[in-house]
């Protein structure tokens, strides 16, 4: 038996951690940000088995993977209950993102894991209760919060209550704008150390915590974008590679553009006419790092 599944990546905005809950559903974080159409393919594999087994493989080679390893876990646990039955089960990922860069891969690896498993182990759960095994799995491993909920639903989000699909809260906010996303990373700001980190974690809350009421008042892209900025000066997150970058475009007449939480990553909105300008504006200040054009992905994570 075997499955397909794609989670678009997630670029957030701007956050608030809210991880208070003991109960792994209701933690999450408050904020915005949107899917992108590059994430990650998960085709799984499974066969009854008399003790289990796990392989997976990314981009054709077998690695550890703890987020996926855990979903896999989960769903076997499921399986086993509904079934009676272990398994041997091979996890094989395409992956379009870098990882820890702050385009969720890692969250994209678990949500498309959950579906994909969900469809070959028949388990019979709800988009929703799949979801949340990625969820469970993001949040104890402290590698994110709040990217399954929205690479769950796509779009532009904006994360009104913490949790799970299911339990937390996320509005849209509608555009009929074809933007190219034009992304670049410079390397890794790894979530579990930031998460970790109190003076970090403050320096996060305080400045997006009135953000999304903000947004709700103006629920627009360039204002999107703006709170996004004012979040990542606020932080003190972004390199100055990150700035330059941000700079840079501002100059060359492209305001829609921040910095990707979190990682040393910018990304910028622009017509598509004007896509390879900003790529190459792009690729000057980041010549070592990753480059790549996208779209705003408004279906959601899948069966494919």
């Amino acid at each position: 038996m075997e499955a397909k599944a794609f989670s678009p990546g997630h670029i957030t905005c701007f956050f608030q951690i809210c991880d208070a809950p003991i109960d792994p559903l209701l933690k999450g974080s408050k904020g915005a940000g949107f899917s992108i159409e590059h994430g990650i393919i998960t085709k799984v594999q499974v066969s009854p088995s008399d003790h289990t087994s796990i392989e997976i493989s990314i981009n054709g080679k077998v690695c550890e993977a703890r987020v996926t390893e855990t979903v896999v876990r989960l769903a076997l646990d499921l399986a086993l209950q509904k079934h009676g039955l272990e398994y041997d089960v091979k996890v094989m990922q395409e992956m379009q993102i870098p990882v820890g860069a702050g385009y969720g891969a890692s969250g994209a690896a678990a949500l498309s894991t959950a579906l994909a498993l969900n469809q070959a182990l028949n388990l019979g759960l709800t988009k929703n209760n799949s979801a949340q095994l990625a969820h469970i799995s993001e949040v104890t491993h402290k590698t994110g919060l709040g990217d399954v909920i929205a690479q769950n639903r796509g779009g532009i989000e904006i994360r009104l209550k913490p949790g799970a699909p299911g339990y937390g809260e996320i509005d849209i906010i509608p555009s009929q704008c074809n933007f190219d996303v034009v992304c670049g990373s410079v390397g890794k700001l790894e979530t579990k150390e930031v998460l970790s980190s109190p003076e970090k974690r403050k320096k996060i809350n305080e400045a997006g915590d009135k953000l999304v009421k903000e947004l709700l008042n103006e629920a627009s892209i360039p204002k999107l974008v703006s709170l996004s900025k004012k979040f990542t000066m606020q932080t003190g997150l972004a390199s100055p590679t990150v700035i330059k970058t941000i700079r840079s475009l501002e100059d060359s007449g492209f305001p829609y553009c921040s910095m990707v939480m979190l990682g040393q990553s910018v990304f910028c909105l622009v017509s598509e006419k004007n896509s390879k300008d900003a790529y190459s504006i792009v690729k000057e200040c980041m010549p070592d790092g990753v480059v790549f054009v996208s779209k705003i992905d408004n279906l959601g994570a899948r069966l494919i």
